[in-house]
């Protein structure tokens, strides 16, 4: 079985095609690859060739990406000191120095503007992106081309290079290129190998494409990597099949049917499935191929178990759980002085701080209490002081926390410490001694998956020293700021162990790889081809006309029938799939698929539910389901509050009654700015409590003239104020906030006061 094809139909011109078994590490050849995924597939296949011919020790393939190759020639330039190009002897910048310094020209660009009327985040990235346009495929406008768009974005890169020239930094585009041109003339002083091959590839830029042509004009020997045989040149393989489905849940579903069946066949079948719009489905597929071929999953002990499955796509690093704990703690001492009580109470439910595992109950308790008598939002310390109090009052022995009172103290007592402005080398050391001051993982025992993501984040704080050039001196909130960001930037994926057998691929990850069988799902006509993307910054004219990335219709055209012609070719079993429906919207196929006939539109694939494949598995854990549709009955002797209300509620929702009226469950408080209607009622009862005290009959009320009732009124308001302000559970009323308050009750009280005054029985 082979594990590398050719993107489209035969060799260029001028290259040779070469079987990937006939590669060897000896050979002097240099393999450039499309994708890191598809290099290491490479080297992989050449160690079991080599396995498999009884070979013992070998020297590795050498299989780089066009980026990592490039790197290396730089590299090799610079130390033998063949160029004296300015530009090559500048510090190379990575993506998110250049997108600071972009930001940076940016807002200086738009002044004042900047914040209120852009996304500078945004305009940089899209900036980044029409440089490289510019400089690599040489996408540059006339002065009869411009738009306004196109004439502002001039103006950026003219000062952003200024900037470049005078700090002594390049751009990794412009650094391509003039490696190129320094190339062209210290080419016979390199060593370069004999012959290089190129795989995975389904177009070059002109870059890419200059080189190509100077290796080939200076006697190497370019190779395209290919199979000895295409996958489905055995006269044995099943043709290519398209299928739809109802909905996505149901396409998932028989994706998943499928690699099982396979497997029961085959059990060591290598196959794919392969998803266009693999980040918008990951999930629900992720959760069907669990069901399917990994049922018991569900145990928290194969939490972290190794899958059967391997998912290309990692997620952003911000979304682990673990490091979401330790920016929000960074947060909380950025924001100190007016925090949201919703953030305090992400803390109080987050495992990864303090000693989350013996205080559960008690920061449970505190959560719920805190919801009820303490504002929205209050500086750190006024949050504190409450939920101290809390545990003081008369019901505070179940809410007792040291540890957390402990970590809560640090977060009060560090933000001062943390007002001065350093550079980013400083603070990233600074930071993880922070965290460990407030609680972040304490008493907490890492799993394998736990201390990866640790170590991610560790690293990402580390690298934020690279930026002291292009920052200087910052102030904490705006580093806890670029962490938060290189956070959300940087992906993270679990390290997979061994060789699964099942890859999960975007489209382009599985260039010029090859399996036992291919499910490609998702193909509808929104996502595949994929819709035109021309950089907004450029002329769309001249991006056409150069026929850049995801310019036009007709340039993602070729890239998608030259990537669907190997996955038509890669596998001697390939389904295709869509799904019919999205919610209530009607989804119809991708005009690349072949015709579908009336018995390829297909029901939901019928499949037990995991537990049942559990419950009959060697291992049996779980017993058979049973029916639960009805609460047990109420005991002899047993009584069920609520009265009236629990009928009301019965009708309304049998389960809400249930929990409600028999388990004692009640909905959490949500925490209002000011006062909710229950405690304005309270209020008024209050005061109307202390009006009657001392006015006692309603003889006495007639004798009162009307200021005098006023003034009664008015006494009995502000003590029911003065003793909510007193009250350290929550804090006090705002001098404004309590006038309104104040003028409502008396408004309200003395309309109720002139209905009282005609009656005509005594009281």
């Amino acid at each position: 079985m082979t594990t590398v094809g050719l993107i489209g139909n035969g060799s260029p011109p001028g290259f040779t095609a070469k079987p990937v078994e006939e590669l060897h590490g000896d050979d002097d050849i240099l393999v450039i690859c499309a994708t890191s995924r598809l290099s290491q597939a490479l080297r992989q296949q050449q160690a079991r060739a080599m396995v498999q011919a009884g070979h013992t020790q070998w020297t590795p393939l050498q299989a780089l990406t066009f980026d990592q190759w490039l790197a290396s020639l730089q590299t090799e330039v610079s130390l033998q000191g063949l160029s004296e190009a300015p530009l090559l002897q500048a510090l190379p910048m990575d993506s998110a120095q250049e997108r600071i310094l972009w930001e940076e020209v940016i807002r200086e660009n738009l002044l004042d503007q900047a914040h209120d009327l852009f996304d500078v985040a945004a305009l940089a990235k899209t900036a980044m992106e029409a440089h490289e346009l510019s400089i690599i495929w040489e996408v540059q406008p006339q002065p009869h081309q411009l738009n306004d768009e196109s004439r502002r974005f001039i103006a950026w890169q003219q000062r952003f290079m200024a900037r470049c020239a005078q700090q002594g930094w390049i751009d990794q585009a412009r650094l391509h290129r003039a490696l190129l041109e320094t190339l062209l003339g210290c080419f016979h002083r390199l060593r370069w190998p004999k012959q290089v091959a190129f795989a995975g590839f389904t177009r070059l830029n002109p870059v890419e494409r200059q080189l190509q042509s100077l290796m080939q004009s200076r006697g190497i020997e370019l190779l395209v990597i290919t199979s000895i045989e295409s996958k489905r040149s055995d006269t044995t393989a099943a043709p290519v099949q398209c299928q739809s489905y109802p909905d996505t849940a149901s396409e998932a579903l028989a994706a998943a049917l499928w690699v099982q069946q396979q497997w029961q066949a085959n059990p060591q079948a290598r196959l794919a499935i392969v998803v266009p719009d693999l980040a918008g489905s990951r999930h629900i597929l992720e959760d069907t191929l669990e069901d399917v071929l990994m049922p018991s999953a569900i145990s928290p002990s194969q939490a972290e178990a190794a899958r059967p499955y391997n998912i290309s796509l990692g997620l952003p690093l911000s979304h682990k759980p673990l490091v979401q704990a330790a920016l929000m703690l960074l947060q909380v001492l950025a924001g100190a002085d007016k925090l949201p009580q919703a953030a305090l109470g992400q803390l109080l439910r987050n495992p990864y701080w303090s000693d989350a595992t013996k205080e559960a109950a008690a920061r449970a308790l505190l959560d719920a209490a805190m919801r009820e008598h303490l504002p929205p939002a209050a500086p750190l310390a006024q949050l504190q002081a409450g939920l101290c109090q809390q545990m003081a009052d008369r019901h505070g022995e179940h809410r007792q926390a040291p540890q957390l009172m402990r970590h809560l103290d640090q977060l009060v007592e560090l933000p001062p410490q943390l007002q001065d402005h350093r550079l980013p080398s400083d603070w990233a050391e600074r930071l993880p001694v922070l965290l460990r001051q407030v609680g972040w993982l304490a008493e907490r025992k890492l799993s394998s998956h736990e201390y990866q993501a640790k170590e991610a984040l560790l690293d990402a704080i580390h690298q934020l020293a690279r930026l002291d050039d292009w920052l200087g001196r910052v102030s904490y909130p705006v580093i806890v700021a670029h962490l938060r960001r290189a956070c959300a930037d940087r992906t993270f994926q679990v390290q997979t162990e061994g060789q699964p057998r099942l890859q999960i691929l975007g489209v382009l990850e599985s260039s010029g790889l090859t399996f036992d069988g291919v499910w490609v799902m998702g193909m509808v006509d929104t996502a595949w081809p994929p819709a035109a993307r021309p950089n907004a910054l450029l002329p769309s004219e001249l991006q056409r006309e150069r026929q850049t990335p995801h310019a036009s219709a007709t340039v993602q055209l070729q890239f998608a029938q030259a990537l669907q012609n190997h996955l038509m070719s890669c596998a001697p079993d390939v389904t295709f799939s869509w799904p019919r429906k999205l919610g209530d919207a009607e989804l119809n196929p991708s005009p690349l698929l072949p015709p579908t006939h009336p018995e390829d539109h297909k029901d939901t694939p019928a499949s037990p539910h995991w537990t049942k494949q559990a419950a009959q598995g060697p291992n049996r854990f779980l017993t058979a389901p049973i029916e639960d549709a009805a609460a047990p009955p109420v005991g002899a002797g047993e009584r069920v509050p609520g009265g009236t209300w629990m009928l009301r509620a019965q009708a309304i929702c049998p389960a809400w009654a249930f929990y409600q009226y028999r388990l004692g469950a009640a909905k959490m408080e949500q925490p209002n700015e000011g006062l909710d209607a229950r405690k304005r009622g309270t209020f008024l009862h209050d005061a109307l409590e202390h009006f009657w005290k001392d006015i006692k009959t309603s003889d006495r009320l007639r004798a009162l003239k009307s200021d005098a009732r006023r003034t009664h009124v008015e006494t009995a308001v502000d003590m029911v104020l003065a003793a909510y302000n007193e009250d350290t559970r929550h804090a006090p009323l705002k001098p404004r906030f309590a006038q309104l308050e104040r003028a409502r009750l008396v408004r309200l009280i003395m309309g109720w006061l002139d209905v009282e005054l005609q009656r005509s029985e005594p009281f």
